[in-house]
């Protein structure tokens, strides 16, 4: 239940979160609707500030954030190696304030002294080991995808070219009174190491203009391999099958609604509808998470590519080398960073242990459930949908080159 802002006073409304309902599109992923809530107070739009209150969505004219006790230690990254299911899952409160107060709010925070890496990533491509290396180094602290863009587009709006939008003033309003709010919470002295998640990709040039002293990472992972682990640890969730079900049934719709809206947001990353529906369409995805992976995997490599050809520093780190040589694969990107050599023992210890565990995709639990089921004709739809954002088909080797100015 919302309430809206008394007349002339600059206050939010916060309001108890009783329990949660499970309805999200994307389960067990809550959001701020998902929740019922009972009104509790008005108070001091100042209460964004305090350091177990977190940004989840911005909308046209308000924006959410979640209170968490203070003991859950929300930034400890071995606690917690995904802050959004951390921060949904065990909100206290849900506090909306209008969005003309946050962007004043905003305006006034200076964070041109703090050190920042990126990582952009395909998923399941080793970004959660990333998150715990930088987690386990004393100079930095994590912030392991916080899905404000995804929160903030996929339920607080009715976008359907999100790359159109992604042009508009709008939108980098948006993204760097985010960046700018998140960046807030961290220390001063503290560098961070901030993992991305899904419509992220498309902030890159942003950041670029913005924040220029700001390094930008990029993990991936060929794409047989990232797929056929996201099929193994989401593709058996009924929930995960539906919302397939949900993008086939709506394949040839120019402006799908609910659930399907959402999940094609997601599997196509906010990418060029034009160019996903065409590759959807001519290989006629069947229900299939491994096959809508793909378009997933090839939408975010394409993204992160054009970023680099239009000159953006992006320095990859492949999944398949830091398997094959940890210690060297770490190196390269230390040197990248400007980091000390003599932190690489801390680093490499850090990948001993399963950086997701805990999670219901660590992997122990992935461990249970059946891998994908290889057939020609899945082959060919994956690959149809990898030829027409001509990259390598799903048995390829796949390398970013490394164009990144030394």
């Amino acid at each position: 239940m919302r309430k809206r802002i008394r007349d002339g006073e600059e206050k939010t409304c916060v309001a108890h979160v009783e329990k949660i309902h499970f309805t999200s599109p994307f389960s067990p992923m809550v959001t701020d609707q998902t929740y019922f809530t009972t009104h509790k107070s008005f108070e001091p739009a100042s209460v964004i500030e305090e350091q177990n209150v977190h940004l989840l969505a911005v909308s046209t004219d308000e924006v959410v954030f979640l209170r968490v006790d203070t003991e859950l230690d929300i930034f400890n990254i071995r606690k917690n190696p995904i802050f959004f299911l951390v921060q949904t899952m065990n909100a206290k409160e849900m506090i909306t304030l209008p969005r003309n107060v946050y962007n004043q709010m905003v305006e006034q925070i200076d964070i041109s002294d703090r050190e920042v890496v990126w990582l952009f990533q395909t998923i399941r491509c080793g970004s959660t080991v990333w998150a715990q290396i930088f987690g386990s180094l004393p100079s930095f602290m994590v912030i392991s995808e916080a899905q404000v863009m995804y929160h903030s587009i996929a339920f607080h709006s009715d976008i359907q070219n999100f790359q159109q939008f992604t042009r508009t003033k709008e939108y980098e309003d948006m993204v760097v009174s985010m960046i700018k709010c998140y960046i807030n919470y961290i220390p001063r002295g503290k560098k961070l190491f901030w993992k991305t998640c899904i419509l992220d990709d498309h902030m890159i040039p942003i950041i670029h203009k913005h924040f220029p002293k700001h390094k930008m990472m990029f993990a991936y992972r060929n794409s047989l391999g990232c797929a056929a682990s996201y099929e193994r640890a989401f593709g058996w969730m009924p929930m995960i099958k539906r919302d397939c079900q949900n993008v086939v049934d709506t394949m040839f719709e120019v402006r799908p609604t609910g659930a399907a809206r959402t999940m094609k947001l997601f599997y196509t990353n906010g990418f060029d509808p034009t160019m996903c529906n065409k590759a959807i369409r001519k290989a006629m995805l069947e229900c299939s998470p491994f096959e809508w992976f793909i378009v997933l995997w090839a939408s975010k490599v394409t993204t992160v590519l054009r970023c680099m050809d239009q000159g953006i520093d992006i320095k990859p780190a492949k999944y398949e080398y830091l398997q094959k040589d940890p210690k060297q694969t770490i190196r390269e990107i230390f040197r990248y960073l400007g980091l000390s050599s003599d932190l690489l023992k801390i680093a490499c210890k850090a990948m001993e242990l399963d950086s997701q565990a805990g999670l219901f995709f660590s992997q122990q639990n992935r461990a249970v459930h059946a891998k994908w089921q290889r057939t020609k004709d899945a082959v060919q739809r994956c690959n149809i949908v990898l030829k027409s954002f001509e990259l390598p088909d799903l048995d390829s080797d796949f390398v970013v080159l490394d164009r990144v100015k030394q």
